[in-house]
């Protein structure tokens, strides 16, 4: 009896055939017996690759790239160190060790050479009986004359020569090859302007605090000098009144200036549940926006002249980090605000930011296990949680409606259904644009001079689109204008769909206000619309059950459920929102709730036994929205059509309702321990930062997975330690730009607003 090799053996035995003669190929001894044996060909040596001048096509490579080859091969000081950093086929294929990225620095540090990831794949269909293609990752030391065209032609040709049907040139991103450049050391134009930027914002933040304690020195002295005695030269006639008179005038315009400017998330003076220190009146989770607040500030405050504020002060004022950091740090809660969204929002940012360590680091393509990591990770019950944690920006949608309509509804109870709807979507486009603006700068100018590496050139994917689609995220459409996902921010789908909610919720706040019941019916319609519609996007497209198994699908290159796994869930469904907005209509809604129990004085008072159900059934939902698809993501059962539609139609649903009564029980006193952990202090300054966090936290992800020049090890200590790290520097990150940006353009905007009501005021005394 023959015994057969196994299918899989064959095809290491193919690798590792191609890589023996790559690898002899490269010696001078080698290519001298070649040309002995045939005087006709000449042989040309591409990083390893033998071809012949009478293989198809052999033109399609460039003369240059040719004879650097050629030259190559007489020189051995060269030749070793070239030949030492091509990728080679690592033990762990099977478990996803698939990128041979070979020693990056050290072939970027032979002269005239450069280092080019080829894109491969490996069709095992014909090996294994698996229809399935390995995207295999080579890196390969290239003559830089040669063009990435002139790398996939001869490599193409090596394929055909050496008959492996099997092994295709396969694109990566845009192209099967990507070659990085040398580093550059003459920066352009949109580098230095953005490092001026920055150095500006950060020399302003300086200079603001610098004045700031010139003006409290000097109202200090003139506290503790009342009679002016200090100096002792001051004549009898008028010396001691003047400086008398000198100082009250420091110490007044200090304590003018030393008024705090209203907290970003205030609504009015008036009313306490709106105080300074209260985070929870803002109108998104993420940053405060909606309807200006009332100028109650020295900004407001007609002074005379003598004692008027310098216009250039107050500006450098509102960038003093001595008064923006003790109002970022600020714990105090105003009593009767819903403490309990502080933790809720920072425990959201931090969930995402956990899914994100995940997807975002898939992204590079650079883990030698992936597979078998993927595979062990989805049997585990626990990592459930990650790969739902798409849930969270769901939880801010919901926190954004519900703090809108609740904050809305107040004031047009107090102005008799009064508001400033134009400044009511200026004064949102203001506070969350400048902050995205220094994202894109960063992502388009300063992100690529910030390293390279093997996979570095992935990152050329967002920042092209940067400089070609900016314009779609600073207006919030960019979850529509996406030529085949060309987004430049593709975390800030999330910013376009709250913004456009924003835009056309007074469509349901204005009859909830004057017909409750006529609003109600409008949530609902909505609602009912944005069901039907994803359930037809998911039935026509046959789209998966969830985010992430539409996402893992597609990279693993098949499916085997009859269903499609592929990114068009995201660009149909995820990002659009119709799709979106149940949660955001909810929250809507419970604002509307609370707000009428709190109109009408109500005192709200539930027996244990409905407290202890409510609980049980809002854990119960929220459980399985994370949870239920677990015997489906580790394979136990097959996804029908019917659980798709279901899970992508109702899931965000769900979710938001069961946020409904944590925030009901908590805000009412039937959270226990829980509205004790959420409405902890520590988390009042971190949720201040959620918005920035949020922008942010890629980019630290981004640094450190395209960074990568060997694969690395996949495990659950390893996205411990990741996220630990991330989550960290995220917020270092974000208090960094909150308090040189953030607040300070909250400042700017209250100052303008402030000025712009005394001049109304003084245009009506007239």
């Amino acid at each position: 009896m023959v015994r057969r090799w196994p299918a899989g053996l064959t095809a290491f035995a193919h690798i590792s055939l191609l890589l023996c003669i790559l690898w002899l190929s490269m010696y001078p001894g080698c290519a001298a017996r070649r040309r002995n044996t045939d005087s006709t060909d000449t042989l040309v040596n591409l990083n390893g690759f033998m071809l012949s001048t009478d293989a198809p096509d052999i033109n399609d490579v460039s003369p240059m790239c040719l004879y650097e080859l050629q030259k190559l091969q007489n020189e051995t000081a060269e030749l070793v160190p070239v030949l030492d950093s091509f990728g080679k086929p690592a033990s762990g294929i099977l478990a996803g060790n698939l990128a041979w990225l070979g020693h990056f620095d050290q072939c970027m540090a032979v002269e005239s050479f450069r280092h080019c990831l080829v894109g491969m794949g490996a069709n095992l269909s014909t090996l294994l009986g698996v229809s399935t293609v390995l995207p295999i990752q080579w890196g390969v030391c290239a003559p830089e004359v040669c063009s990435e065209e002139d790398v996939r032609n001869s490599l193409e040709l090596l394929l055909v020569m050496l008959d492996v049907p099997w092994l295709t040139i396969k694109n990566l991103v845009s192209s099967a090859v990507s070659c990085t450049e040398k580093p550059n050391t003459n920066f352009d134009i949109g580098f230095i302007l953005t490092c001026v930027a920055i150095s500006t914002l950060v020399a302003l933040t300086i200079v603001g605090s610098v004045v700031d304690y010139c003006l409290k020195s000097s109202s200090q002295a003139g506290s503790s000098n009342p009679s002016g005695e200090a100096n002792g030269n001051f004549s009898a006639s008028g010396g001691q009144g003047s400086s008398r008179q000198r100082h009250s005038k420091a110490s007044n315009l200090y304590e003018k200036l030393s008024v705090d400017y209203e907290d970003e998330n205030e609504m009015n003076s008036e009313d306490k549940s709106s105080s300074p220190n209260n985070p929870q009146t803002e109108k998104t989770p993420l940053l405060s926006s909606g309807i200006p607040p009332r100028s109650t500030t020295v900004l407001s405050v007609d002074v005379k002249h003598e004692t008027q504020p310098n216009v250039l002060v107050r500006v450098l004022l509102c960038f003093a980090m001595s008064r923006n950091l003790p109002k970022l740090l600020n714990t105090k809660q105003a009593e009767g605000s819903i403490s309990c969204l502080n933790g809720i929002r920072v425990i959201s940012i931090s969930w995402v930011i956990l899914g994100h360590t995940l997807i975002f680091i898939l992204q590079a393509q650079t883990s030698e296990n992936i597979v078998s990591a993927i595979g062990r990770w989805l049997d585990n019950f626990a990592f459930q949680a990650i790969a739902n944690a798409f849930l969270g920006v769901d939880t801010f949608f919901f926190l954004s409606g519900m703090l809108l309509a609740y904050h809305t509804l107040k004031k047009m109870k107090e102005t008799g259904g009064k508001i400033p709807w134009l400044w009511y979507y200026i004064h949102r486009y203001i506070r969350l644009t400048p902050t995205l603006a220094l994202l894109i700068v960063v992502l388009t100018f300063l992100l690529p001079n910030l390293n390279q590496g093997p996979v570095w050139f992935r990152l050329d994917r967002t920042i092209g689109f940067c400089k070609s689609y900016w314009w779609s995220d600073l207006l919030y459409i960019n979850n529509f204008v996406q030529e085949g996902q060309k987004d430049c921010v593709s975390w800030g789908w999330y910013l376009a769909n709250d913004m456009q909610f924003f835009i056309i919720s007074p469509l349901f706040i204005i009859p909830l206000f004057w017909f409750p019941v006529l609003g109600m019916i409008a949530l609902a319609v909505a609602c009912a619309a944005s069901f039907i519609t994803t359930s037809v996007l998911v039935y026509q497209n046959d789209f998966l059950p969830g985010f992430f198994l539409s996402i893992a699908g597609a990279f693993a290159g098949g499916s085997g459920t009859g269903l499609s796994s592929n990114l068009d869930f995201q660009k149909m469904v995820y990002v659009k929102p119709y799709c979106r907005i149940p949660p955001y209509l909810v929250g809507i809604a419970m604002g509307h709730f609370i707000c009428e129990i709190e109109s009408r004085s109500r005192r709200i008072k539930l027996s244990p036994v409905f407290a202890a159900a409510g609980w049980a059934i809002a854990g119960g939902l929220g459980m399985a929205v994370v949870y239920g698809l677990y015997d489906i993501n580790r394979g136990a059962s097959t996804p029908t059509m019917a659980t798709s539609i279901a899970y992508n139609s109702f899931s965000t649903f769900t979710w938001a309702i069961a946020l409904c009564w944590v925030v009901f029980a908590c805000h009412y006193g039937y959270g226990g321990f829980i509205n004790d952990f959420l409405s902890w202090s520590f988390w009042v300054p971190l949720s201040r930062l959620t918005y920035s966090t949020y922008l942010f936290h890629p980019v630290v992800i981004y640094v450190y997975s395209f960074a990568q020049a060997v694969p690395f090890h996949w495990s659950m200590i390893n996205q411990v330690y990741m996220f630990a790290s991330f989550l960290f520097l995220a917020h270092v990150l974000a208090l960094l730009v909150t308090l040189t940006l953030e607040f300070p353009v909250g400042n700017l905007e209250k100052m303008l607003r402030g000025a712009l009501t005394r001049e109304r005021s003084g245009q009506r005394s007239k």
